[in-house]
């Protein structure tokens, strides 16, 4: 027990809690110097401490250490799973950058220094959470440029991402690009290229008419509920949700969520569900062809 790292964790959080916040930075230390060097946890909590601090040099210098010790494992093979850690790891510090400190700069060149240790391969939850991050930025109309390179780079061949996983990317890539390009030949290009996802974008309008008492809401209503479940489940925490089976189907499921399923707003005489199956049926998605 003493040497769970869990219960230190919980410990620091505790000791916080009660406003002892030396005790709890010592915790931290312990932790991520001697106890479990390289646990995503503890490193991401400790970070979210300084940052709870007002410390944001201190957050800051604690992912950057971090990263750079990672991607120093991988290159000399001392530890196999820093391969697996460098790119959540990545995630994480990235998003800070960004959000918190407003560093694209550096967020930037934190997710490309995974891409030149892997050669170029990443997993889906990595090309989503770089195209999301870059998205985000205050001058996010002025990125589409980048933005537009990392979703290119992410459907080509060396990403690593399987044909399924491609598809999800192309349906986020066809959303930014409708909401931000300047040109519709980039909408239509990417129309072209996968038809199957061009359709998803007639989910997003938002029709608020009354709805009518004819709809036959059961078998939406229970499909939107079981979607509920496995995006709850997906950004439960960081417990490394990207390395579950099926996580190709999940990022499918939330992105239905999100973006097809306004049923509410949609009257039965205007909303023809048999066409709505049809196309999750042309789209190939595992998920929802389950709740067929």
């Amino acid at each position: 027990t003493k040497r769970m790292p869990e219960c230190f964790l919980e410990f620091a959080s505790f000791e916080e809690s009660i406003g002892d916040f030396k005790r709890a930075r010592e915790i931290y230390e312990y932790v991520n110097n001697t106890l479990a060097p390289g646990l995503l946890e503890c490193i991401v909590n400790f970070a979210n401490f300084e940052r709870r601090q007002g410390n944001l040099e201190g957050a800051h210098q604690i992912y950057t250490k971090s990263i750079e010790k990672a991607a120093a494992a991988v290159d000399s093979d001392q530890n196999s799973d820093s391969d697996e850690l460098l790119p959540l790891l990545a995630i994480q510090a990235a998003q800070f950058f960004s959000r918190v400190l407003s560093n694209e700069k550096e967020a930037k060149k934190t997710f490309e220094t995974v891409l030149d240790k892997r050669n170029g391969n990443a997993d889906l939850a990595f090309w989503l959470a770089y195209a999301t991050t870059m998205s985000s930025t205050n001058n996010s109309g002025s990125n589409f440029e980048e933005v537009h390179m990392v979703y290119e780079r992410a459907l080509g061949d060396k990403s690593g991402l399987s044909s399924e996983d491609r598809m999800v990317v192309a349906a986020h890539y066809l959303e930014y690009a409708a909401n931000n390009a300047s040109s519709i030949h980039v909408v239509r290009d990417i129309q072209a290229r996968y038809p199957h996802v061009s359709g998803l974008l007639l989910f997003r309008e938002k029709r608020r008419e009354p709805k009518a008492s004819s709809e036959p809401a059961q078998a939406p209503q229970a499909t939107q509920q079981q979607y509920s479940q496995v995006k709850n489940a997906m950004t439960s925490d960081q417990h490394h949700q990207h390395n579950s089976v099926g996580y190709s189907d999940q990022v499918a499921a939330e992105y239905y969520q999100q973006y097809a399923y306004p049923y509410q707003g949609y009257p039965a005489a205007s909303y023809d569900y048999s066409q709505q199956t049809a196309a999750w049926q042309q789209t190939q998605y595992p998920v929802a062809q389950q709740t067929q």
